[in-house]
């Protein structure tokens, strides 16, 4: 008897006793073949109770019905595209091409953001993760670099990924030890510096190359094939000689990066920080790459802010300049910026009997009735404008 494991697809058997009619009744029972017994039609499967389940499927089979059974020596012989002793896994295509480890299903869930699949082919269906650089199905694939789109940089202000890193201890002066850095490039491929001494005080930056943040960006921009090519750093001291703060700015690396861990057990199981209760924080700063910029056309000669309504309140009463709908939120505009807005904002919803004022312009609202029958409200319509701010001045094309 060959070994037995979840099918991947339920046969019937068809007419097992000859009686010309095709039924859901046990005709086989303790065979070595079918232990538990076996049905003409599709397997009657039972639960904990004894009660006879309905919609079932993938009963356990021999060789799991993807694989015949060599009755001389127990062993199963798979079909193409199967793997294991009894057939239970299905075959990654072309050993992903050594380009990728073969994984299940399950396991593929986890790497995603720790995502859980626990469905009946967790531990069955296999696919290839690919390694950096590699695609497709059988990692045969190679993947184009990622550079940001110089009409984008030339139009707006391009996002790339700020991140924030403090080391510290609650006790001052008795932060010590070592850490490393761990850096996801674009394609999700980690890669950690060589460690790097903490310190309890921020030292500034200096000829000797010895500050922090100094040897923060030469680990990084030391990690193999040029993957963190510049970065810039700036930081201050984290309470009183209690460790650093510093914030990253990932400015050759564009694109939606995994955020930055910090590593701090360099010895297996044993931190390799020491002092009064450490903490590490890692959290990005206000802003993480993008992959796609859903804002691409920038409106020129408009500089503004975002204001909100103090006087809002449940009852639906709103200041009359900064309502839903209007572009009292956007202030400090000049009646030339107002006109300029409009001409970048255009039709919101397609419907071109409610454009208003210049430039084929509307609001992107609807009135609706106050309570009592007092007048009528703007309220945020289905097809609102949405705009995307940026800085007005940057250091750098980021």
């Amino acid at each position: 008897t060959c070994p037995f494991d979840l099918a991947h697809v339920d046969t019937p058997k068809g007419d097992l006793d000859h009686s010309n009619t095709i039924t859901d009744a046990t005709v086989i029972a303790s065979s070595t073949v079918h232990p538990t017994g076996t049905q003409e039609s599709y397997p009657a499967m039972l639960d904990a109770a004894g009660s006879a389940d309905t919609n079932t499927a993938h009963y356990y089979m021999e060789c799991s019905n993807k694989g015949i059974c060599d009755r001389k020596t127990g062993e199963c012989e798979c079909f193409d595209g199967y793997d294991g002793a009894a057939c239970q896994r299905a075959s990654c295509p072309n050993s992903c091409s050594g380009h990728g480890t073969c994984e299940t299903i399950a396991e593929l869930a986890y790497d995603d953001f720790a995502n859980v699949y626990a469905l009946w082919d967790a531990d069955k269906t296999m696919g290839c993760a690919c390694d950096a650089g590699y695609s497709g199905s059988d990692c045969s694939s190679r993947t184009c670099k990622v550079g940001v789109d110089p009409l984008y940089v030339d139009d707006t202000t391009a996002r790339v990924t700020t991140t924030t890193v403090i080391v510290a201890a609650t006790g001052a002066t008795d932060l010590a030890g070592t850490y490393a850095l761990k850096f996801y490039d674009y394609w999700g491929e980690d890669y950690t510096t060589v460690p790097i001494t903490a310190s309890a005080t921020f030292a500034a930056d200096n000829a000797a190359k010895t500050g922090t943040c100094d040897v923060v960006k030469a680990a990084l921009e030391a990690l193999p094939s040029n993957v963190v090519p510049s970065v810039t750093c700036s930081g201050a001291q984290y309470a009183t000689d209690k460790g650093v703060e510093y914030t990253l700015t990932f400015t050759s690396n564009p694109g939606y990066l995994r955020q930055l861990e910090v590593d701090q057990y360099l010895d297996g199981s044993r931190s390799t920080l020491s002092g009064t209760t450490v903490v590490t924080y890692v959290y990005q700063n206000g802003v993480t790459g993008e992959d796609t910029d859903y804002f691409a056309t920038k409106c020129p000669g408009v500089e503004a802010q975002i204001k909100y309504d103090a006087t809002a309140n449940s009852a639906g009463t709103w200041n009359a300049a900064v309502q839903p709908g209007g572009l009292g939120y956007i202030g400090d505009l000049t009646a030339a910026e107002v006109k300029l807005l409009k001409a970048c904002l255009g039709d919101s919803d397609g419907d071109a009997s409610n454009n208003v004022d210049v430039y084929n312009w509307d609001y992107g609202a609807l009135s609706e009735f106050l309570g009592g029958g007092s007048g009528t409200d703007s309220v945020i319509g289905s097809y609102p404008h949405a705009i995307k701010t940026v800085p007005v001045a940057t250091s750098t094309n980021y």
